[in-house]
């Protein structure tokens, strides 16, 4: 959300949440994915 709505990069939302670049991108990968397929599941 921070990154799609708020227009952060992966720093900054590393920054906002207390880890890494890294693993703030692993987030927000894993987030999508999921978003996706709930998504794909509605009618």
């Amino acid at each position: 959300m921070l990154r799609r709505f708020h227009g952060l990069g992966y720093a900054d939302i590393a920054a906002s949440l207390g880890g890494n670049e890294a693993a703030a991108r692993a987030n927000v990968y894993q987030a999508v994915k999921r978003l996706r397929a709930a998504l794909e599941d509605e009618p």
